[in-house]
This record gives C-alpha cells, structure tokens and sequence, in this order.
C-alpha cells in the first residue's frame, strides 16, 4: 500500500524505527565476531515523503513558507529495514519555548527586562519561560 501524499497536502511527521547495515575493521574470532556484530539499531524523526514495497522516505526540513516546497536532509530507508513507523502528533504538542543565545540575544533579554517582562532560562533542566510573549 502506497501512502504517498500530493506535494501541495501536509505531510505526516513520523518517528521510523529500523536496521541499518553496519561494518567493522579489526580482527576478530568467530565467536566474537557473532557475537558482537550486526546491524545498526537506528531512529529517524522527519516528514513522511513515500512509503511503498520498496522504500520509505523522509525529510527533515522544509521551507516555512507553505507556497516553497523546498525539502532538505531526505533520507530514503529501504522498506525491509523498516521495524517500525509511529505518526507523531504535533498539533496537540505544547510550544517549547525558545531559548536566547549569543550577543544579540543578550541585548534581547536586557530589553525585555526594561520592558518589565519576565524572562527565565535554566539550562540542564532546558527550563524557558517568559511572561507576556505569544
């Protein structure tokens, strides 16, 4: 079954679970190399472009604007490496909020406060917050 969509509707974004083959240099025994080898355990998150028979693709990034329909960082998975493939519901997602980094930044965050709005960063925790931003 074919799931390709029209380039014009939404694409899904999609967390793919799947193999890929794997080499390794060195000497090795036999057991060991049994052992130890096989292929690559891997995830890729992006924009589902085409799933059929023989392949799987998907885009990471895209152009903002909806009339640009410029791709990039495509990947196309064979579809017998494929284990698993998740739709991931963005629209119900929360907003992460931004976090302001470098000079300008800096100048930004300086601005808000005179401003008298509320500005927060906490990194490790990747905690943001700002009051009186949308």
């Amino acid at each position: 079954m074919t799931t390709t969509k029209k380039p014009h509707e939404e694409p899904q974004l999609v967390l793919i679970t799947w193999r890929d083959a794997c080499t390794y240099s060195g000497w090795r025994d036999k057991k060991t190399a049994y052992k130890e080898t096989g292929p690559a355990h891997c995830l890729s998150v992006g924009w589902l472009l085409t799933n059929d028979k023989k392949q799987v693709t998907i885009f990471a990034t895209r152009a903002h604007d909806p009339e640009d329909g410029d791709i990039n960082s495509i990947i196309s998975i064979p579809a017998a490496w494929v284990e698993k493939m998740e739709v991931l519901n963005v629209r119900s997602a929360k907003p992460i909020p931004v976090f302001f980094a470098g000079e300008g930044a800096a100048r930004a965050r300086r601005s808000l406060r005179r401003r008298g709005i509320e500005h927060a960063a906490e990194l490790g925790g990747v905690r943001s917050w700002r009051r009186g931003l949308r």
